[in-house]
């Protein structure tokens, strides 16, 4: 639970330094970067099988 906590208090402090203008920019951003590195990872961690049956 806390780290859901923490993502909320995040966010909610993000978006109150942020420039009313701005607001969309910066949500775009972190989510590009939060997906991003996730797909990163995946891609980082991916280890095809052979057909030998080995790991």
């Amino acid at each position: 639970m806390r780290t859901g906590t923490a993502d909320v208090l995040g966010v909610s402090l993000r978006q109150r330094l942020t420039p009313a203008d701005l607001l969309g920019r910066m949500n775009a951003t972190f989510r590009f970067l939060l997906t991003g590195s996730m797909a990163a990872a995946a891609a980082a961690t991916f280890r095809p099988r052979t057909c030998e049956g080995g790991p």
